[in-house]
């Protein structure tokens, strides 16, 4: 709260009838209640007392609502004052602000009334407690919600970091003297960060005071800030049923060649990142541009035709790439029968003619929710380097590498021997022969996918990479743990 502000204090402007119950309803709970029905004495009033709340008739005699609003945000700053609009059913007012301002129609609903405005004394008085706190304070977002938070803080000019959890997500926001300096959550930062932060509306918060280190992200003053995030935020919810999902999978539905010429900047970067972040909520992640931005972007995409747009392979609920049984006659077969309780892994090695069908294969596997992709700029095929993490299971995963076939990285190959379990081609049969002999003699299976095959895997169902998966398990028996190269 601005300390010029009365904590407690309501004024109710305009004469609506149910004004005179909610006034008394309020005295009796030891508020400070004030009632004018003539807007140029309500905005005298308004302006000696600087109440906490406002709750305006719409219609408003002497000063119309919209402008009377406005001259007391003009005197107020308007961050510490919360108004309440009372009109008729679908008005629109003026200078209405979305997820700041409240509208209630008439005829009034008393309860609910109520309800909103002893809420929002009770977020008032957390407020308060938070700020006369002088080491880290913890809460419920259900209570103090983020937008809430980062006003209070900008008001009060606080240096410290918030950290945000909801279930396994976990963000922070920094400031410095109450300006929004950095955010993070997950794999993303800055502006990107926050606006999906202020989305939340449920979790925990901590706040942590002290002095801001670090690196300058974010320099937009923190209310265009907050307001940015909530229109954009409300924009998607709008667009929501015509943007394709995040756990989507995209794929050009066209050759790359047939593309179309003249595309923007921003659509020539999606459809390149789309290529090793099929997932859209990969690709939003790993994309320069806003979230919302993207999203149109590959709407447009979709109804031309260009991409394509699979909302059902591959869901969370989806039947396990291998059984139990499976994983535990691999953990035998490669570790020995008194590890089967440690969390292990399996090497599978890729030998590949090109950056480009590596790059194929890798976009095909991220099909699989259980994938997590290594960035490719030091996995090609002349340089060994790992291309993803397929999690099969808590304690199982298979480590997909990219190794070189070419004779001069031969002295590497013996790298990769150790917990192998098969060796997959991107080329036909009969694709290079020496590094093929140096992995068969270690009694590793040779898989060759020619380009019909790896098409197929490009469309991400479970049943084609179960049964590849599956031809590398036919040798691996339980009791016969592999060597070390």
């Amino acid at each position: 709260m601005n300390e010029t502000a009365t904590p407690s204090t309501i004024l109710f402007a305009g004469d609506d009838p149910a004004f005179s119950d909610l006034v008394r309803r309020f005295r009796e709970q030891g508020f400070a209640v004030e009632h004018a029905a003539e807007g140029n004495v309500a905005l005298q009033k308004a302006l000696e007392l600087k109440p906490a709340l406002v709750v305006i008739d719409a219609g408003l005699r002497a000063i119309p609502a919209p402008r009377f609003a406005q001259i007391l945000r003009t005197n107020r700053q308007g961050n510490d004052l919360a108004i309440v609009f009372v009109g008729e059913e679908g008005e629109e007012i003026e200078g209405f602000v979305r997820h700041r301002d409240v509208f209630f129609a008439r005829p009034l609903n008393l309860s609910q009334v109520s309800a909103y405005i002893e809420k929002h004394f009770q977020r008032l008085a957390q407020a308060q407690q938070l700020l006369q706190q002088t080491q880290e304070v913890k809460g419920s977002l259900d209570q103090l919600g983020i937008t809430d938070l980062l006003q209070l803080f900008a008001l009060n000019r606080k240096s410290g970091t918030l950290f945000l959890a909801r279930g396994t997500e976990h963000g922070s926001i920094q400031l410095q003297d109450g300006q929004i300096v950095n955010a993070r959550l997950g794999r993303v930062d800055a502006e990107k960060a926050l606006y999906r932060l202020l989305l939340w509306s449920s979790g925990t918060f901590r706040f942590s005071p002290g002095a801001f280190t670090g690196p300058v992200r974010i320099s937009t003053p923190t209310d265009h800030l907050i307001m940015e995030g909530l229109r954009l935020g409300d924009e998607a919810a709008a667009q929501a049923e015509r943007l394709p999902s995040l756990q989507s999978l995209l794929q050009l539905a066209i050759p790359r060649e047939r593309l179309p010429q003249g595309l923007r900047t921003a659509t020539r970067e999606i459809l390149r990142k789309l290529e090793t972040y099929p997932r859209v909520s990969d690709l939003l992640d790993h994309c320069a541009y806003g979230d919302l931005q993207v999203l149109q972007v590959l709407r447009v995409l979709r109804e031309k035709g260009v991409i394509s747009e699979n909302r059902n392979e591959c869901g969370t609920g989806a039947a396990p790439l291998l059984t139990t049984t499976e994983i535990l006659a691999l953990h035998e077969a490669l570790y020995g029968p008194t590890r089967i309780n440690e969390p292990l892994s399996a090497v599978v090695v890729l030998l590949s003619p090109s950056p480009e069908e590596l790059r194929e294969f890798q976009s095909a596997l991220q099909m699989l929710p259980e994938f997590v992709p290594t960035t490719l700029s030091a996995a090609s095929p002349r340089f060994p380097g790992e291309v993803g993490r397929l999690q099969i299971a808590g304690n199982f995963a298979l480590r997909f590498t990219a190794v070189s076939a070419t004779a001069e990285f031969s002295p590497l190959w013996s790298l990769y021997g150790r917990q192998l379990l098969g060796v997959i081609v991107l080329a036909p049969a009969g694709s290079f022969p020496l590094a093929g002999k140096y992995f068969a003699a270690l009694g590793a299976d040779l898989l060759f996918l020619d380009a019909p095959q790896r098409q197929a895997l490009t469309r991400g169902k479970r049943d084609d990479w179960r049964d590849l998966f599956h031809r590398f398990l036919l040798r691996h028996q339980p009791g016969t743990p592999m060597e070390d190269s």
